[in-house]
Parts: C-alpha cells; structure tokens; sequence
C-alpha cells in the first residue's frame, strides 16, 4: 500500500456496486464488511466464483455482530478456502457474553425467512485456529459459529481442530458451533 491508503481487508469498507459474486479475497471481504454493517441479504443468493486463499490473515467473521447475521444464501459452488486463521478470542463480539467464530459468525435470525441456505463450501486443511486466553463462552467452526435457522448443505471441512493452553468453555462443531433451534438443518 501506498502511505496514506486504507486497507480493504483489515477495516469495514463499503461499495453499494456490490453484485453478489465473490471473485476474490478483496469481494469476500467487501460482502463480510456489508453483512457486519448491516447488510443482511435477506431472499438474496451470493455466489463464491473461485477458489478464495486467505494467505493465513486473522478472519472476521460475516455476521460477527449479534444484531447484524447473515439472513441470505450463499452459494460457495465447490470453491475451497484456503490459509483461513480464526482467532477464537476476537475482541469485535457477537454478544457480551459469548463469541460465534467461523467463516460465519451467525447465520439467521428468529424473525426471517425460511430461505437461508449455505451450501457447497470447501473448508481446506491449511486453515487454522488460534485461542488466547478468553472468559466467555465461545461458539465455533470453520464454517458457522452460530445458526439460528437455515440449512448447510454438501460443505465439506477437512482442517482440523488443535487448540493449546484452553480456559473457559469452547464448543466446537465440524459444520457449525451451536445451534439454536430446531429447525435447522445440516
């Protein structure tokens, strides 16, 4: 980066242009800031459009903020991700008390449509987590940390879970941390 420039990976950025496709690291990151600002893509399908490598940065989740989920579709077409670092003790919460952490923070909503659908997402051996020492309770998976209603549908996850020095309570899932009702569907 030149010296005075912002970087769209690391801050929230905006662009109303956004299309719903995801060609890139920098359009993943541009859909995650939408959905964290606000941005819920309610009845909207976004479609991941190549292989994305994260080239071992922190993730923020999408829908890392309680009251800002992802309530949409997202098509991942059989793309992997690639070199994903989640860091399980991240300060940007999704409540006072606890965390959800994953490529997703929290999926759906009580009041929403019955449409949300995350399907078709390869999660590949090079992502990792990471754990420093943290007092909430902490909700994860390399895919969703929190689903509150919907369906995930052929993902795959192959990375493996090797957490050291833990305290305080994780709950871990393959394909999602927690779920909240009945509804859900893996």
């Amino acid at each position: 980066l030149i010296s005075g420039q912002v970087d769209p990976y690391n801050v929230f950025y905006y662009n109303n242009d956004f299309d719903g496709n995801i060609c890139s690291y920098y359009d993943l990151c541009l859909f995650r800031n939408l959905v964290n600002s606000g941005t819920n893509f309610q009845g909207q399908t976004i479609n991941l459009l190549c292989d994305i490598d994260m080239n071992g940065n922190e993730w923020i989740p999408i829908g890392c903020v309680f009251d800002k989920p992802f309530m949409g579709s997202f098509n991942g077409n059989n793309h992997v991700i690639k070199n994903m670092v989640l860091r399980l003790n991240l300060s940007l919460g999704t409540t006072p008390t606890y965390r959800c952490i994953g490529l997703f923070g929290i999926v759906g909503d009580t009041e929403q449509s019955d449409n949300i659908m995350i399907k078709d997402i390869i999660i590949d051996k090079t992502c990792s987590m990471k754990y420093n020492k943290y007092t909430r309770d902490i909700y994860c998976s390399y895919l969703v940390g929190c689903l509150w209603k919907g369906t995930i549908d052929n993902c795959k996850v192959y990375a493996d879970v090797r957490l050291n020095n833990v305290s305080g309570d994780i709950y871990y899932g393959s394909f999602v941390g927690n779920i909240y009702f009945n509804d859900c569907i893996i």
